[in-house]
């Protein structure tokens, strides 16, 4: 019977021990990459929201001041009398054209008359 320490005697190994690392899964980079872009996206559509919101307010202020120039144009406003009327009164000329001379209409129904009797 063989003493087994003496046969076999283990060297210790030149190795250095291996180190304990943290593992990483492609599932949390994903997941981060996916909050960045999910981030990303949040604030392109709040940006877009409110540019609507400017644009909505712009609008509206347009369309209030149209409103306004319209009511202030439609209303009444009396014209001056004009400096004519009280200038001295022009007189009438007489006009050059002769009179019209009138004729005698040439209606149908004397004939139909005559035609009768």
């Amino acid at each position: 019977v063989t003493d087994s320490s003496k046969v076999f005697p283990p060297r210790r190994a030149s190795k250095p021990l291996t180190e304990v690392r943290e593992f990483d899964l492609n599932v949390d980079r994903r997941g981060e990459m996916r909050k960045e872009f999910e981030k990303r996206r949040a604030d392109k559509e709040a940006m877009m929201e409110a540019e609507k919101r400017e644009e909505e307010r712009r609008r509206q202020e347009e369309e209030q001041r149209e409103l306004k120039e319209l009511r202030q144009s439609m209303t009444i406003k009396a014209r001056p009398v004009p400096e004519s009327v009280y200038t001295a009164v022009q007189e009438i000329q007489r006009s050059t054209k002769p009179l019209t001379e009138p004729i005698s209409p040439h209606f149908r129904t004397d004939m139909r008359l005559r035609s009768r009797v």
